[in-house]
């Protein structure tokens, strides 16, 4: 009867779990916007050295060419390390300096977009688990959950095993 209660517990605990981890991704298409990952293979300026639009290549091979609005928002890291955040409305000629030397180093970016709008551009958003933190932190739950559930099974055999042991002894 204990073993079924005990059971019935840690199942209810991991289903809460999956579910509250599964509620808590939220992901850019989800409110209709697209997200594509590559290398910058063309940057078109402006006469006035403004950036206007650029093309990326996917790790599949597609081209995908987006064409940048006042509202696009950057967030890139420079090859020093800093990390460079702005919109193309407030630094319009810096962001083709960026994108040109991200062309130039093949690093590589995430766009944001519409179809054809580039909503965000950002560094490579990796979709590893060892980098989610969320996922490291539900794995240690779970194996403390575990653990302790072992301990409480084991604690419970114990005291049968002492009692078996005792009636024994009367005898």
């Amino acid at each position: 009867m204990i073993h079924k209660k005990l059971l019935i517990i840690s199942i209810g605990i991991f289903s809460i779990l999956f579910f509250s981890l599964g509620i808590t991704q939220i992901n850019a298409q989800e409110s209709g916007e697209k997200m594509v990952s590559g290398i910058i293979t063309m940057v078109l300026l402006d006469e006035m050295k403004e950036l206007k639009e650029f093309q990326i290549t996917d790790f599949d091979g597609n081209n995908y060419k987006f064409i940048v609005t006042d509202s696009t928002e950057f967030g890139l890291d420079e090859s020093s390390g800093d990390r460079w955040v702005s919109t193309q409305k407030n630094t319009p000629k810096e962001s083709g300096i960026k994108l040109i030397s991200h062309q130039q180093r093949y690093a590589p970016v995430t766009v944001i977009h519409d179809g054809e709008n580039a909503k965000s551009i950002v560094e490579r958003e990796e979709g590893k688990l060892e980098n989610n933190l969320s996922y490291l932190f539900s794995f240690f739950l779970i194996t403390w959950i575990i653990f302790f559930i072992y301990i409480f099974y084991i604690g419970k055999k114990q005291k049968v095993i002492e009692s078996a042991a005792n009636l024994v002894n009367k005898r």
